[in-house]
């Protein structure tokens, strides 16, 4: 007699985005990785489908339709994008999805969201005046602005004592460091430092 074995799969495979994190703000998207796992066959093959307004990636450029682009492995898997394909304030959406060998798709994704951000944001000093000398200066005070769709994250100041050029260490002295020492302000678009 002879004897045929088969694996009876009906459970469909998964996969994740690991990086880039949801709602990242980035200057590019080069590299979409993550990871997929399938409890029976194995995972065939990972794709991505990355959406920016009405369209989808289609492995060379934007298109209608539903298009998704194959990823190099399968866990860990990565899919390189042209550092072109998103230009700057492009937002797009990232979905992953696996299949299996014995023909089975994911069918549940969650979408990924990244912001394209490639213009600086700006900062100013407001207190102390430019050019003032007061006698002390128990805080200093500014505003910081960026462009959307950029978000600010955070605004750092150092301070430099101009009569020799020795930086703040940000506890207790000036020191003669070769660079500044930058420290984290309270606030955002309007910030101060104690």
């Amino acid at each position: 007699a002879t004897t045929f074995t088969f694996n009876y799969d009906v459970t469909r495979p998964t996969a994740a985005i690991t990086s880039p994190a949801d709602a990242a703000h980035m200057t590019s998207l080069t590299t979409i990785s993550g990871t997929s796992i399938d409890a029976f066959t194995g995972v065939e093959k990972a794709q991505v489908r990355i959406t920016s307004g009405t369209q989808t990636w289609n492995g060379t450029t934007w298109a209608a339709g539903e298009n998704w682009v194959t990823a190099t492995a399968t866990n860990p898997w990565t899919y390189v994008l042209p550092s072109t394909a998103l230009p700057n304030g492009s937002i797009a959406g990232l979905l992953a999805r696996a299949s299996d060998y014995a023909g089975n798709i994911q069918t549940f994704q969650s979408t990924i969201t990244v912001t394209i951000d490639q213009t600086n944001p700006t900062a100013a000093v407001t207190v102390p005046a430019d050019g003032a000398s007061p006698t002390s200066i128990p805080s200093i005070s500014g505003t910081a602005a960026d462009a959307s769709p950029g978000a600010l994250n955070r605004v750092d100041v150092y301070i430099r004592r101009t009569s020799d050029g020795f930086y703040w260490n940000g506890i207790s002295a000036f020191v003669t460091s070769g660079s500044p020492s930058w420290m984290n302000a309270t606030g955002l678009a309007s910030w101060s430092y104690d």
